[in-house]
């Protein structure tokens, strides 16, 4: 603040926003912030602030008798509106969730299925390999097709 009377008179200032100064402060004050525009900015941001703390230090009123009122109004019109639809919405989710689940694991063991044949055709061991047969060999010709059939 540019003001060099202000700071004289910022100690009388709060007293002069509660109106507990003497009628010759208050006559002096007046008589500066008619003059000073910076001044006059501070005390009306000064009031604004005071006005704001003492609301903050204030309880809350008791809400009254129309304030619960309309509150029960309220939630007794948003049970009735979400009365027939909310177990069907609720039982819409579980479907759901459980269709995801069941998608999921179906998926898990197709790729499981998939897989394990090619790793068990790849190891060592004569078990596994006489889980998995061994594909049988095509006939090429019309003689090998007749051949495979008397042999059956």
């Amino acid at each position: 603040m540019r003001c060099k009377e202000y700071e004289r008179l910022e100690p009388a200032l709060a007293d002069y926003l509660e109106g507990r100064v003497s009628p010759e402060a208050r006559r002096a004050v007046d008589a500066h912030l008619v003059s000073c525009a910076d001044c006059r900015h501070a005390m009306k941001d000064a009031g604004v602030s005071g006005l704001l703390l003492r609301a903050g230090w204030e309880a809350a009123p008791v809400p009254d008798a129309e304030f619960w009122f309309r509150v029960r109004a309220a939630l007794r019109s948003e049970e009735k509106r979400a009365g027939f639809w909310q177990p069907v919405e609720a039982l819409a989710w579980k479907m759901s969730w459980a269709a995801v689940l069941a998608l999921a694991l179906m998926t898990g063991y197709a790729v499981m299925q998939e897989r394990d044949p090619a790793l068990l055709a790849n190891t060592p061991n004569t078990e596994a390999r006489e889980i998995i047969p061994e594909p049988e060999q095509q006939p090429r010709t019309g003689e090998e097709v007749l051949l495979t059939l008397v042999s059956r």
